[in-house]
C-alpha cells in the first residue's frame, strides 16, 4: 500500500469503526457483603446501656432510718442510670444464669448489731445484711458461691434478682452517717 493512502485509510477506519474508539467509563458496579455473628451469651443493662464488663450493676438502697432503729429493712437492686431494676438479656438458648457475689468489704462484721454475713460501714460501726435471689428471702447468696437463677422467659430481658435484707436486732444506737459496702458480682451462663 502506498504511504499516501495509509493515513487517510486509518483516519477513515477510526471514523467509521465504532469499536475502534476508546470507551469512557463513568461508573463501576459491584456489591458489598454484610455480616453479623451473634453468639450465645448475656448482657446487662443497669440504666446506662448494655455492657459486659466493668459495669455498675446498681445499688441496694435500704433508705434512711434513725440511728437507734431495730427491725428488718428490705431493698431490691436498682439500676445505676434510670433508677429502675437492673436488666439482663440472654440469647434464647440460655435457660439459666449463675450469680456469684463476694462477701463485700466488711464480710462477717457487725454481728453484735444484727444478722447477716455481709456488712455496711460508716468507717466506725457496722450494719450487717444478707443477700437473696428472691424477694421472699428463701434463696440466699452465699459469699463466693455461684447460685443458679432460672431465666423467666429465655431471650427476653429480666430483672437481675438481687435482694437485700437488714435485720438489726440490737437496740443500741449506732453512730450517724452513711453506711456503705461494695460487692463484686459475676454472672455466668
Amino acid at each position: 500500500m502506498n504511504s499516501r493512502w495509509r493515513i487517510p485509510a486509518i483516519a477513515a477506519c477510526i471514523a467509521g469503526c465504532p469499536h475502534a474508539h476508546a470507551q469512557v467509563v463513568d461508573s463501576i458496579t459491584g456489591q458489598v457483603n454484610a455480616q453479623l455473628v451473634l453468639t450465645s451469651g448475656c448482657s446487662i443493662d443497669s440504666g446506662g446501656g448494655s455492657a459486659t464488663t466493668g459495669t455498675n450493676f446498681g445499688t441496694l438502697n435500704f433508705g434512711t432510718q434513725p440511728a437507734g432503729f431495730t427491725g428488718k429493712l428490705n431493698a431490691q437492686l436498682a439500676g445505676a442510670g434510670s433508677g429502675g431494676a437492673t436488666q439482663v438479656t440472654c440469647s434464647s438458648d440460655v435457660q439459666a444464669i449463675t450469680v456469684t457475689i463476694d462477701g463485700g468489704q466488711h464480710a462477717s462484721r457487725g454481728s453484735a448489731n444484727g444478722v447477716g454475713s455481709r456488712a455496711m460501714s460508716n468507717g466506725t460501726d457496722y450494719v450487717p445484711y444478707e443477700l437473696y435471689a428472691d424477694a421472699g428471702a428463701s434463696t440466699g447468696y452465699v459469699a463466693g458461691t455461684a447460685t443458679n437463677v432460672p431465666i423467666p422467659t429465655p431471650g427476653q430481658p429480666f430483672d437481675l434478682p438481687i435482694y437485700g435484707l437488714v435485720d438489726k436486732t440490737s437496740a443500741v444506737a449506732l453512730s450517724t452517717g452513711t453506711y456503705t459496702d461494695t460487692l463484686n458480682v459475676t454472672l455466668g451462663w
